[in-house]
């Protein structure tokens, strides 16, 4: 089995600007620009819809019910993002999952990194940008006082390793063993971690610009009584447990919205539309969009080293398949 899991939040620039050096940096802590834009952890009075799911009526039969001019922005399409800190081997299902995916690296643009044994903040091969920095700052300061160390002290065992049995019974009254599922975790004071991730893709930052694909749709931006814009998500939501709280963001500019968990179980799609007022978006410059996650810190297993009690802190996994933003246009 590979390591695991992971956490993170962020807010927004008004100016976005792409720069600094080349290859794959250290993001630096500094204090970028954010006249217009903030960070935001309230959540917006938007309610989610999920759709593609039997138990929901189609968003899409609500919204499309007249003639419509519709302008498509891929943000994460054809490739898939692994949010988190956990990779999640195939043996736990048999259908494929983006949570499968490797963390480190990953091929989708626009990745921050939070590598938890030196607790520095990378960029991906795209290079650190000023609105990843804000992402950074922002996260930096929720986990200042986390300990992510469980990367290490952490091992999972399962029903083929030889201790598994033994394991078992020690899991109700030693707080070292937990059993999640059919996997068997202890924590010890040794180097032998193989649940969780030294790194952590924690979030991803964009400058979205609407203005292309208005025009190849042949969407009029000043008739703004007559726009509608949603965002679709698709994505494999890992595994939270009860008691848990969501902690799964997508923010752009000054709207920020929690998305909510429909399901349990890591191995179910969720599709989930959101609709963003339209006073929130520029149609004159370039947007920022954030899509992130933040640390939980569980119970078990415990480590408990030198009378003080490690409890395992990672972030939330979530494997998205697409990232869509669409505007509408009543004809």
């Amino acid at each position: 089995m590979k390591n695991k899991k992971t956490t993170a939040w962020i807010g927004f620039a008004g100016a976005i600007i792409a720069a600094l050096i080349g290859g794959l940096f250290m993001l630096y802590t500094k204090n970028g620009s954010s006249n217009s834009i903030s960070i935001k952890v309230k959540n917006s009075k938007q309610t989610p819809i999920a759709i593609g799911n039997q138990n929901q009526i189609s968003i899409e039969n609500k919204i499309i019910n007249k003639a419509k001019k519709i302008a498509i922005i891929d943000v994460i399409k054809d490739k898939e993002l692994h949010l988190g800190d956990n990779v999640y081997p195939s043996t736990y299902g048999v259908s494929y999952n983006p949570l499968q995916q490797d963390i480190y690296p990953q091929g989708v643009r626009g990745i921050i990194y939070y590598d938890k044994k030196n607790k520095v903040f990378l960029s991906d091969s795209d290079r650190p940008t000023i609105l990843g920095q804000l992402l950074v700052n922002f996260i930096e300061q929720r986990i200042r006082k986390i300990d992510f160390s469980c990367y290490w002290w952490v091992h999972a065992f399962n029903v083929e390793n030889k201790e598994y049995k033994d394991l078992i019974k020690k899991a109700k009254n030693d707080p070292s063993v937990y059993m999640l599922g059919s996997t068997i975790l202890v924590a010890k004071n040794r180097h032998w971690g193989n649940f969780y991730e030294r790194y952590a893709a924690v979030g991803i930052a964009r400058k979205i610009n609407f203005v292309s694909e208005l025009e190849r749709a042949g969407i009029n931006p000043k008739n703004k009584e007559k726009l509608k814009l949603r965002i679709i998500l698709r994505a494999y939501h890992g595994g939270i447990r009860k008691g848990q709280p969501e902690n799964f963001v997508v923010q752009i500019n000054n709207f920020v919205q929690v998305i909510p968990s429909i399901s349990r179980y890591m191995r179910d799609p969720e599709e989930i539309s959101l609709e963003i007022p339209i006073d929130e978006v520029y149609f004159d410059k370039g947007n920022v969009l954030f899509l992130y996650v933040l640390p939980w810190v569980e119970e078990r297993p415990q480590l408990i080293l030198d009378g003080k009690v490690k409890k395992p802190a990672h972030f939330r996994d979530v494997g998205v398949t697409l990232l869509q933003i669409k505007i509408y246009e009543d004809v």
